[in-house]
């Protein structure tokens, strides 16, 4: 069976699309490589990246939430994604989130499957402070280092297991995206629609 979702690009959509790719993926229902769009297409329209290729450019694939809670939300290993509603409004924009739920950590996600997640954070934390002891170097340098490969762990158990561009937990970064976005939401079922 193949899965096609919507895949588009979300910025520069005042630009018309100047160039044509497949994309790379690592999921089992790729084979990975995504070459097989809606309206049949077998390559996606694009724009030219900025800075010289290296600039960074933004695509959405939209109703994968969904394909993931019907699988049961731990497909992959991925978990449940965010979700947010958005409603119809009468604000400048005519639409507004209404709620905003983060998915689910890789923590939790391990956990669904019968791992410990506090067990696994212990024992690589025991490695990385072994290897940095039978490394050498300075006391100093090897606790400032030792402190960065913890951090870094603990940001993966707790973060989402989705890609994101910055260190930030995903409700924090959902959260700072819609505010960015001038718009508010209301945790509750039951509160009205917020606008900006």
């Amino acid at each position: 069976m193949i899965v096609l979702f919507p895949i588009v690009p979300i910025h520069k959509l005042d630009q018309r699309p100047g160039a044509r790719g497949v994309l790379s993926d690592l999921t089992c229902d790729s084979d990975g490589k995504i070459d097989k769009f809606i309206g049949g297409e077998s390559s996606l329209p694009l724009h030219e990246l900025d800075g010289g290729g290296g600039g960074r450019y933004f695509l959405g694939m939209f109703l994968g939430g969904a394909y993931e809670e019907a699988l049961g939300g731990v497909h992959n290993l991925f978990g449940g994604p965010s979700v947010v509603r958005v409603s119809q409004s009468d604000g400048p924009h005519s639409f507004a989130v209404t709620r905003a739920m983060p998915g689910q950590s890789s923590a939790d996600v391990l956990r669904a499957v019968q791992h410990e997640p506090e067990i696994m954070f212990q024992s690589l934390k025991h490695r990385a402070e072994k290897l940095m002891h039978t490394k050498g170097g300075g006391e100093d340098e090897d606790d400032e280092e030792l402190n960065n490969v913890v951090a870094c762990l603990d940001r993966s158990f707790n973060n989402m297991p989705y890609l994101a561009t910055e260190p930030a937990s995903m409700s924090n970064s959902l959260s700072a995206a819609i505010s960015n976005l001038g718009f508010s939401y209301s945790d509750e079922d039951g509160f009205d629609y917020l606008s900006a």
